[in-house]
């Protein structure tokens, strides 16, 4: 069961958990998993219990992950939370690069 707290993502113990609950939702929603079984990260491959591949510093037990639910097509993204972090960058770099600043 998903726990919500203002201000904080919401929080389910799979993928599949989510899509249930977010199956009647028309909007992107972005939500974090409490256990990061065999779930693989979008962006660097690694598995979401392993430290992204591009981050050696990390702690060992890192298991920060952030998910993103597409409501157009029902499906889920899964990254490291700085894999995330490096794309949200990566596309407001490339936008600002199209607008010319």
């Amino acid at each position: 069961m998903p726990f919500h707290k203002q201000g904080a993502y919401d929080a389910f113990d799979s993928i599949v958990e989510a899509r249930r609950h977010y199956k009647r939702c028309r909007t992107n929603k972005s939500f974090i998993l409490r256990t990061v079984r065999k779930s693989k990260c979008d962006r660097c491959g690694n598995l979401l219990s392993e430290k992204p591949a591009d981050e050696p510093n990390l702690p060992d037990n890192y298991d920060g992950n952030r998910c993103e639910y597409h409501a157009k097509t029902k499906s889920v993204s899964a990254f490291h939370y700085d894999c995330s972090w490096k794309g949200i960058m990566d596309d407001v770099v490339d936008l600002a690069e199209k607008m010319g600043a």
